[in-house]
């Protein structure tokens, strides 16, 4: 901050924007797809409502850390091995996501 600027405290909010690579200020995520190249194989988080897409995307809520879920209620990509599903909870693990049955 620059000297003759308004002064921080306690619990003051500091809006930060983050710019993404498109140019959008939000970030974009595609449904996990085991077999993906493109970054949709992360698992980055988990959506909290079904949603249906379009070629533009759609506005969504998703946990994307510091929480603990059901894994029991958990959907998963047709086809998901226990191998894959296993993969993908430990990354949603390293973001700090624990899936607990």
């Amino acid at each position: 901050m620059a000297d003759g600027s308004a002064d921080w405290t306690v619990d003051d909010v500091i809006p930060i924007t983050v710019v993404y690579n498109d140019g959008e200020s939000v970030p974009k995520y595609e449904i996990l797809d085991t077999a993906g190249t493109d970054g949709s194989e992360v698992a980055a988080g988990i959506l909290y409502a079904a949603k249906v897409g379009t070629t533009g995307g759609v506005d969504a809520v998703a946990v994307v850390r510091d929480a603990e879920v059901n894994q029991n209620l958990l959907t998963w990509p047709a086809g998901a091995t226990a191998d894959q599903k296993a993969v993908a909870l430990a990354q949603l693990a390293a973001a700090n996501i624990h899936a607990r049955s």
